[in-house]
C-alpha cells in the first residue's frame, strides 16, 4: 500500500492493513520466517511534525519459523508496536553524511511511503535473535544430522571429532 505523504497534515490519518500469507512468500529475501500462518493484521496512523512524519503503529499474526537448533518449522504468535520517523532526502540522488539524530530516520526518496514494506522492516526487527521450536530443542546431531528430539542417535559416541583426532597420537618429552 503506497501512501501519497504530500498531503499529510499534523492531523493524524488512519489506515489498516490486512497482508495475506503471499505477501510475505512474495520476498526476495532468504531467511527464518519462510512464511506467514494466515494474514498479518496492521494498524498505522502517520502525521506530520515539523518536517518529518511519524508512523505509529502496531501488527499481530502468525509466524511460521524456522528452528536454528533442528531445522524444523515451528508457528509463534507476533503482537508488536513501533513507532518510525520519516523524512524526506534532501537530495535524492546524491550522496551525504548522517548526523547522529539522522540514524533513528526513515529516509524516502520521493514523496511516497509503502506501508507494507515498513510493516515486513517491522516484523525483522521483532524477530528473536535466537529461534527455538523450544527452549530445550536438542538439536541435530552433528555426526549424522539426525534430529535428537525425534530419536535417539547412537552414532555420536562412536565418532570421534576429527577436528582434534591428530593430537591424540602427539607426544612430549617430558621437561619440556
Amino acid at each position: 500500500m503506497i501512501i501519497d505523504l504530500r498531503p499529510i497534515t499534523d492531523i493524524p490519518r488512519h489506515f489498516e492493513l490486512r497482508l495475506g500469507a503471499d505477501w510475505w512468500e512474495s520476498s526476495d529475501v532468504l531467511c527464518q520466517l519462510p512464511s506467514l500462518d494466515g494474514p498479518l493484521s496492521a494498524k498505522i496512523s502517520i502525521h506530520r511534525a515539523g518536517s518529518k512524519f511519524i508512523l505509529e503503529g502496531s501488527f499481530s499474526g502468525r509466524l511460521i519459523m524456522t528452528c536454528d537448533r533442528c531445522l524444523e518449522p515451528y508457528e509463534i504468535d507476533i503482537n508488536e508496536e513501533f513507532k518510525v520517523f520519516v523524512s524526506r532526502r534532501p537530495h535524492p540522488n546524491q550522496e551525504e553524511e548522517l548526523d547522529v539524530e539522522d540514524l533513528e530516520d526513515h529516509f524516502v526518496k520521493e514523496d511516497e511511503i509503502d506501508l507494507a514494506e515498513t510493516i515486513r522492516e517491522q516484523v525483522f526487527l521483532a524477530l528473536p535473535i535466537k529461534s527455538l521450536c523450544t527452549e530445550n530443542c536438542l538439536g541435530l546431531c552433528s555426526a549424522c544430522g539426525g534430529n535428537l528430539n525425534h530419536e535417539k542417535c547412537g552414532c555420536a559416541g562412536s565418532i570421534e571429532d576429527r577436528a582434534f583426532s591428530m593430537l591424540k597420537n602427539l607426544k612430549t618429552k617430558q621437561g619440556e
